[in-house]
């Protein structure tokens, strides 16, 4: 019988299997998944216990090589070197990354840019975009979206039907009064827990990724080992001559909002305003959250993990 941490180590492992990504003892205890309805919450001084837990679950259920774990123990060697040259291809990509932040960190109305999704991870594929998730200056969503999104189309830096290798995807904004994401879950949404979880902060000048932090307690209560990921690479703040911050307030203030709201309206493809109509937080469009993961695959993820788990909780 599997005892509550043996449960949690296995459902962890189990999660990101699911992306070819084994994980070292320090990671897997920082990404330990707990159940809301479960009476085990790890703390420090319960290190010793997971240490126990894992022992116990090699190698009957559990796989471990190179200081890495995973339930696959088939294929965990090729996990590994999977994850090896991810990690390879992603410290190419984070330089593409910073180039790019360090333009739209000039931009007005952007007040922070975090890295998300694989490449936050370290563990980007090599024909993969580069995800942003940006916070804009309350009021000025549209806007600040509207020339982030111009100057790198114009600049041959936005993803396509044929290229999205190293591209700069934009599909994720809030207004800075909008970080309070909670209502975008859905019921046992471990992946959204996990990609809020390493939001890597590239340009923080007001330090908005401990407020995130701060307002999305939700976080703790399954994932109560994580902490926020600190960045060496943030970009600083650049100022504005008088004569430019004039000329950016007059075309990118409160009264052109609205214009940029329609322009933007205007040219998102139809498909995806229909997803926005529908009850789910896949698509969101209004004026403090722009959220256009058409291709959302949390459900599928959510699947494929309890799928998983359920396989292996059978075997013991």
């Amino acid at each position: 019988m599997l005892t509550q941490i043996e449960k949690s180590i296995i459902k962890t492992l189990a999660y990101f299997d699911a992306f070819d990504f084994p994980l070292t003892k320090e990671e897997l205890w920082q990404n330990l998944w707990i159940d809301e309805i479960s009476e085990y919450h790890p703390n420090d001084a319960m290190f010793n216990d997971f240490n126990r837990a894992l022992d116990r679950l090699q190698p009957k259920t559990l796989a471990a090589s190179e200081g890495f774990f995973s339930t696959d123990k088939k294929n965990i060697h090729e996990k590994i070197e999977k994850r090896k040259n991810n990690y390879r291809v992603s410290i190419k990509k984070n330089r593409i990354a910073l180039k790019n932040t360090k333009i739209l960190s000039r931009l007005p109305n952007i007040k922070a840019i975090f890295l998300c999704n694989n490449l936050a991870y370290r563990n980007a594929s090599p024909e993969s975009d580069i995800d942003f998730f940006i916070i804009a200056k309350k009021g000025r969503i549209f806007s600040a979206k509207f020339f982030a999104s111009s100057l790198l189309k114009l600049a041959g830096r936005r993803p396509n039907k044929k290229n999205a290798k190293n591209k700069i995807c934009l599909s994720f904004w809030i207004d800075e009064s909008r970080t309070r994401l909670g209502d975008l879950l859905y019921k046992d949404d471990i992946y959204f827990h996990y990609w809020f979880k390493q939001l890597v902060p590239i340009f923080d000048p007001e330090n908005f990724s401990e407020q995130l932090w701060r307002d999305n307690s939700w976080l703790k209560v399954n994932l109560p080992n994580a902490r926020p990921f600190l960045s060496s690479q943030n970009i600083p703040a650049k100022k504005f001559t008088s004569t430019l911050r004039k000329i950016t307030d007059f075309f990118c203030g409160k009264t052109l909002e609205p214009i940029f709201r329609w322009l933007q309206l205007e040219i998102i493809p139809k498909h995806t305003k229909l997803k926005a109509a529908e009850p789910n937080s896949d698509v969101v469009i209004n004026k403090d959250i722009i959220k256009l993961h058409t291709n959302d695959r949390r459900l599928h993820y959510k699947k494929i993990w309890q799928e998983k788990y359920s396989e292996i909780y059978e075997q013991n």
